[in-house]
């Protein structure tokens, strides 16, 4: 859960640089960016809360609620950051993100859970 606490940190101090400290014309690299940010922290997060393997689609529902609740209160964040503003764009980036994020964490888990690496 650690890790998860520690990207969730790392997404609110990238979004928390004002307009100017950023690199001008992001274009595509900046949906790329929050595509990768949240599907590490859905991936990192289904890892952390998952219980049973027969649950494990409950939790990544739930994984993917959480990190798409974060990104929107991450994209109201940017309205109080000089020259950011909330765009609906990056918020459907990062829930689409953190489905994938979830996906593979649910292959890789699967994956170790049949070479007897995890219970």
């Amino acid at each position: 859960m650690i890790l998860t606490i520690l990207c969730a940190i790392v997404i609110f101090c990238m979004s928390s640089i004002p307009q100017d400290g950023l690199p001008d014309n992001l274009g595509v690299w900046s949906y790329i960016a929050h595509f990768t940010e949240y599907a590490i922290l859905s991936g990192l997060m289904l890892g952390a809360l998952y219980k049973k393997w027969e649950n494990i689609r409950k939790y990544a529902v739930v994984t993917i609620g959480i990190s798409s609740l974060y990104g929107a209160s991450d994209e109201f964040h940017q309205l109080f950051v000089a020259g950011r503003y909330c765009d609906v764009n990056d918020w459907i980036t990062d829930t689409a993100g953190a489905i994938l994020g979830a996906v593979i964490a649910i292959l890789v888990i699967g994956f170790l859970i049949k070479r007897k690496r995890l219970r």
